[in-house]
């Protein structure tokens, strides 16, 4: 089932993060995503499967809020830092 809600997002998306596989665990996307948006609340989209990404979005704080839409390449979850 897809579901958007339409609630109170924070105002700042992140709307892509890509690190070479080989820097993976170095913390280089840690930094990017600190430099970027340090500490504040922000959402963004994940690819349904991605595991891994979801698992680093996690750690800094993001939680999946049970939205879903769908993308040419699957289907994509949201995930929020408040």
């Amino acid at each position: 089932m897809e579901v958007d809600y339409a609630q109170d997002l924070p105002s700042r998306e992140v709307k892509a993060l890509y690190v070479l596989a080989e820097v993976y665990g170095t913390g280089v996307g840690h930094a990017l995503l600190t430099s970027g948006i340090g500490e504040d609340p922000a959402y963004l989209w994940v690819l349904a499967g991605n595991d891994r990404a979801i698992a680093f979005y996690a750690r800094q704080g993001f939680r999946l809020d049970g939205a879903a839409k769908s993308d040419p390449v699957g289907t994509e979850k949201r995930m929020v830092r408040p």
